[in-house]
C-alpha cells in the first residue's frame, strides 16, 4: 500500500462544521482595527530626572484613574521635552499625564491634596477644582497623529 494512500487520508478528514468557527473567528480578527504609529510631545518638564507617564481613556468612566486606562505608557526624561511613541487602535482618546520626578509610579500630592508634580491633559485642557473633563480632552488619534501637551 502507499504511503498516501486515500485509506489514510480519509481518516483525517474533518467535516466542515468543525472548521467554520475557525474561518469565522479569523474573519473578526481581520476587521478589528490596527495599532497606528502616533507621537506624543510633552514640553514644560523642568527637572531632567524621573519618568513621563501618560495614560489614553476611551471614554468618561473612569478618566484619570490609571486602572481605567486603555493605554499605558512611561518613558524616562532626558530633556525638557520628552517624544512618546504610542502604538494604538486609531480612535478618540483623552490623554493625561504627570512628570514623576521621583519614579514611584502616582502622582504626589500635598497634604491639601493639591499635586507637587506637573501634570497636564489633552487639547492642554485644565480643570478649575480637580481635572478637566473627559470631552475637553479628547482628541482624535490615527496614523502619524501628532499631539502635545505642555505639564504644569
Amino acid at each position: 500500500m502507499h504511503p498516501f494512500s486515500m485509506a489514510k487520508i480519509k481518516k483525517f478528514q474533518f467535516p466542515l462544521w468543525s472548521v467554520l468557527p475557525l474561518c469565522i473567528a479569523g474573519l473578526g480578527l481581520s476587521f478589528s482595527k490596527a495599532p497606528t504609529q502616533a507621537q506624543l510631545t510633552i514640553e514644560g518638564i523642568t527637572s531632567i530626572r524621573g519618568s513621563v507617564r501618560v495614560a489614553l481613556y476611551n471614554k468618561p468612566e473612569g478618566f484619570t484613574e490609571p486602572k481605567k486606562a486603555v493605554h499605558l505608557k512611561s518613558v524616562s526624561v532626558e530633556s525638557a521635552t520628552v517624544i512618546v511613541d504610542l502604538n494604538v487602535p486609531p480612535g478618540r482618546y483623552a490623554v493625561a499625564v504627570f512628570h514623576d520626578e521621583n519614579n514611584n509610579g502616582v502622582l504626589d500630592k500635598n497634604a491639601f491634596g493639591l499635586p507637587t508634580e506637573a501634570y497636564g491633559f489633552s487639547n492642554n485642557a485644565r480643570g478649575r477644582f480637580g481635572p478637566p473633563d473627559f470631552n475637553s480632552c479628547v482628541v482624535e488619534i490615527g496614523p502619524n497623529t501628532k499631539n502635545s501637551i505642555k505639564v504644569r
